[in-house]
C-alpha cells in the first residue's frame, strides 16, 4: 500500500509501518512543497538536504516509538521461537554461501530471482525493488546471502544463548530463566504514554534542528494576543507530526517540546 490508496480515515503512519514501499511513502510525505515550508520556519541558515534527513530519522524514530507501545508481556514461547529462528537462519546462510560457492547453481538462482523480479516489476515486494534498484543486471546471490547473514546475525543477538549442546531439561531451564529476566526487565520500563511517539520524534529532529535554524529548540511562551505559544520550533514539530497523524494538535507539541531539553 502506498500513500495514494490511503483511506482518509487512516492515519498515514499506519500506512508507513505496514507498507514495504517505506522510502516511497517518504518522498510522497515530505516533497519539495513540504521542505520549502519546513526550511522557511527553520531560517535562512537551514540547509534542505539535512532538513530532509532530520524528517526521515523523526520518522523512523516515531514508528519505532509506535511498534515499542505494541509491545507485550513476555510470554513463555519466546525463547524456543528465537533458537528455532537462529538455527534454520543458520542453515540457509550455510546453504547460500554453498549456491554462490557454484557457478551454476548462482547462475540458475540468479536467473530465477531475476525473472521472479520483471514478474512482480508492477507492483515490486520490498526485496524485488532493492534489487532492481541498487542491483540492476548484476548477481544477486551474493546480495541475498549477505542479507540473510544479517538475519542470521540478528537473530543470535537476539538469542545468543547455545543449546545445542544441551538435554531437554536443561533447555527448559534456560528458557524459564530467560523468560523471567524479561519479565523483570519488562517491569522495570517507563508506562508508555500516547504522547511516546511524539516525544521520540522531537528528540531525534532535535539535532538537525540545532544545527539548521538559530531558534530554541523550546515550547516558547506563551502570547495573549495570539492565545497560543509562539514558537518556530512547535512550527515544524507539527508540520513533521501532522503529516503522520492528522490528529496531531498544537497543544501536543507543545506539551511535549516543554520536556524535552532545549
Amino acid at each position: 500500500m502506498t500513500l495514494q490508496d490511503l483511506p482518509s480515515a487512516t492515519a498515514s503512519w499506519q500506512v508507513l509501518r505496514d507498507s514495504p514501499h517505506f522510502l516511497e511513502n517518504l518522498s510522497r510525505l515530505f516533497d519539495e512543497a513540504f521542505l520549502n515550508d519546513l526550511e522557511l520556519i527553520a531560517g535562512p541558515h537551514a540547509n534542505r538536504n539535512d532538513l530532509r534527513k532530520g524528517t526521515i530519522a523523526a520518522t523512523r524514530a516515531y514508528l519505532l516509538e509506535r511498534q515499542h507501545m505494541e509491545g507485550r508481556k513476555p510470554g513463555q514461547r519466546e525463547f524456543a521461537r528465537m533458537q528455532s529462528l537462529k538455527k534454520k537462519l543458520g542453515k540457509l546462510s550455510r546453504e547460500l554461501e554453498r549456491i554462490h560457492a557454484s557457478p551454476i547453481c548462482r547462475g540458475k538462482f540468479a536467473d530465477a530471482i531475476d525473472q521472479q523480479r520483471t514478474a512482480n516489476s508492477g507492483n515490486p515486494p520490498s526485496l524485488s525493488s532493492v534489487l532492481d534498484t541498487r542491483f540492476g543486471g548484476g548477481n544477486p546471490v551474493a546480495h541475498i546471502a549477505s542479507f540473510i547473514d544479517t538475519l542470521h546475525q540478528a537473530a543470535i543477538a537476539a538469542a545468543p544463548q547455545e543449546t545445542d549442546h544441551l538435554g531437554n531439561w536443561q533447555v527448559a531451564d534456560m528458557a524459564d530463566a530467560t523468560r523471567e529476566h524479561e519479565l523483570q526487565q519488562w517491569a522495570k520500563q517507563p508506562k508508555k504514554r500516547e504522547s511516546s511517539p511524539l516525544m521520540a520524534l522531537s528528540r531525534a529532529f532535535h539535532p538537525y534542528w540545532l544545527r539548521n535554524s538559530r531558534h530554541p529548540f523550546t515550547a516558547g511562551k506563551y502570547s495573549k494576543k495570539t492565545k497560543q505559544n509562539e514558537s518556530y520550533a512547535v512550527e515544524a514539530i507539527l508540520l513533521i507530526a501532522q503529516k503522520r497523524d492528522q490528529s496531531t494538535t498544537r497543544a501536543n507539541i507543545v506539551t511535549v517540546l516543554g520536556k524535552v531539553p532545549p
